[in-house]
């Protein structure tokens, strides 16, 4: 059991590691640069505004439909974000031998900051701290 515990907590710590990188690729980075989870999400959201716009042939209504896609595209990506860093997180809270259902609160009461669970040992500790910084540093940067 020990090896499944290492291995969650190693997905999960990747998993954050990925959402960190797209989110420095796509705010933070001075430059273009090609993210595989942006990508995903523009071309979903994409997807789901072509299906709207599928019988549409009017200039005026596909501009007006289309001018909310970056938006919609980019609070896409903070929800992208949040899942992958709360499921990271909820496997490294399970690895430290929490249940599941309370490693998912606790990850969600750390990364959403509202403080209701408190972990107990250092470990947990530590992780919650971790979680909540990331969580603050992803709205300040949709800022």
């Amino acid at each position: 059991m020990i090896f499944v515990r290492l291995a969650v907590a190693i997905a999960g710590s990747l998993l954050v590691a990925v959402s960190l990188r797209s989110a420095v690729r796509t705010f933070v980075l001075p430059r273009s640069a090609r993210d595989p989870v942006t990508r995903v999400v523009f071309v979903l959201v994409r997807a789901v505004f072509d299906a709207r716009l599928r019988w549409s042939t009017e200039f005026a209504t596909r501009d007006r439909v289309m001018a909310l896609f970056a938006p919609v595209a980019t609070l896409g990506l903070v929800v992208a974000w949040g899942l992958f860093i709360g499921t990271g997180y909820a496997g490294v809270f399970w690895a430290l031998g929490m249940p599941a259902r309370a490693a998912f609160v606790e990850s969600g009461s750390s990364l959403l900051t509202l403080g209701f669970e408190k972990p107990t040992g250092w470990a947990a500790i530590a992780a919650a701290f971790t979680e909540a910084g990331i969580g603050l540093t992803l709205v300040a940067l949709l800022v």
